[in-house]
């Protein structure tokens, strides 16, 4: 099960991913390819999961749901794609960040101490 910090379980996303089979383990069990950000068990049960079907309505947009957040120390955490800009705002260094698994029109200004060293450096 993963923990999100949304305020009723009926309000969490009832299915994740898509995700790659890394191995069947059995034929109850198989592990899965899972984002280097969330720190749980890769091993689920047939129950838990669900094959991807691809839609079939030609056209439309697809809407892929971003992965949730990283709870650390009961504070969300959401990983970095990329900085995307910089820029003084107020005296402050700011970094325009793009968020992996969302847009960029949701890109947002965040300060300096909230970004980590090693995407600044790679900025």
């Amino acid at each position: 099960d993963i923990r999100t910090q949304r305020p009723a379980k009926k309000l969490d996303d009832r299915w994740y991913g898509p995700f790659a089979v890394n191995k069947v383990i059995n034929r109850n069990a198989y592990r899965l390819t899972l984002p280097d950000s969330w720190k749980i068990h890769p091993v689920f049960h047939v129950w838990k999961l669900r094959r991807y079907v691809e839609d079939t309505i030609p056209g439309r947009p697809r809407h892929h749901r971003p992965p949730p957040a990283v709870v650390r120390d009961g504070v969300e955490e959401w990983t970095v794609d990329r900085l995307v800009d910089s820029r003084i705002f107020r005296g402050k260094l700011q970094f325009l960040v793009r968020w992996e698994g969302y847009s960029a029109n949701e890109d947002t200004w965040e300060p300096e101490e909230n970004v980590s060293p090693v995407s600044i450096r790679d900025f």
